[in-house]
């Protein structure tokens, strides 16, 4: 499963590539779990780019651009107490 994950990347490298990657790779190995899925489906509908679970514990990320950073974090506070959720930038 990692191979065809890594593989998928390679054929799409950029942030699409890798959240479908890695969305696929969670849902394979049986990672996700109720919790888990409503945080992400909340991510996508609030605008995220895409959403996945972290491999190691349940935490979820998505990516988001803009405006569309507040709406994610709002959907994420409807599940979460504040203090769960970290916002971090990525500067090219």
């Amino acid at each position: 499963m990692g191979a065809h994950a890594l593989d998928k990347v390679l054929k799409q490298p950029n942030l699409l590539g890798f959240i479908s990657a890695s969305r696929e790779f969670a849902e394979k190995l049986g990672l996700l779990d109720d919790e888990v899925r409503e945080l992400i489906r909340a991510a996508e509908k609030s605008g995220a780019i895409g959403a996945s679970q972290v491999m190691i514990g349940r935490s979820v990320f998505a990516l988001a651009i803009g405006k569309k950073i507040n709406s994610v974090r709002k959907a994420f506070l409807e599940v979460l107490e504040p203090e769960s959720i970290m916002v971090a930038e990525i500067y090219q």
